[in-house]
């Protein structure tokens, strides 16, 4: 199974740049913390898919991509699953 971000599930495999931390992308890992310190998934999914779409992926992809978020390790284990 290929290895994906905690935080957002993107594949760590696209980033061509050395990451920080192994089980996070530079997007949602920079300079030793976790970028998002809030705990609210429905704000973090919207940033993303603001992130995604300015980027340049279209819209039904960028939908569908923040919500799979969910079920994100980090996020479970924010819910307590």
């Amino acid at each position: 199974m290929k290895e994906t971000c905690h935080m957002c599930l993107v594949l760590l495999e696209v980033e061509h740049v050395e990451r920080e931390h192994s089980d996070y992308c530079n997007y949602c890992y920079q300079n030793g913390r976790i970028v998002y310190k809030q705990d609210d998934i429905h704000d973090f999914r919207k940033r993303y898919f603001d992130k995604m779409h300015a980027e340049g992926s279209n819209e039904f992809v960028a939908r569908f991509h923040t919500l799979l978020i969910g079920s994100a390790p980090y996020w479970k284990e924010k819910r307590g699953l």
